[in-house]
């Protein structure tokens, strides 16, 4: 799971979650811990994208999921 911070909250900040290894098997554990209005997306699990991790090189993969986070993101939803 990942953590982003971004905008104004009690502390100043707000806390938005990003799920990560998503799989039908852990998606409802992971969401059961958190506050689901502050989770803004979910990776799924990927085997090329493990390996591109694990390997060092560059994501070049074309994922929904990823697509729709980096929206929202940049466009401050």
């Amino acid at each position: 799971m990942k953590i982003l911070i971004c905008g104004k909250g009690g502390s100043g900040k707000n806390i938005y979650f990003v799920l990560n290894k998503v799989d039908d098997d852990n998606r409802a554990m992971m969401l059961e811990s958190l506050d689901q209005l502050n989770v803004v997306g979910a990776i799924p699990a990927n085997r090329d994208i493990s390996r591109a991790g694990l390997s060092g090189e560059e994501l070049n993969l074309n994922l929904p999921e990823i697509k729709s986070l980096a929206e929202a993101i940049l466009g401050g939803n």
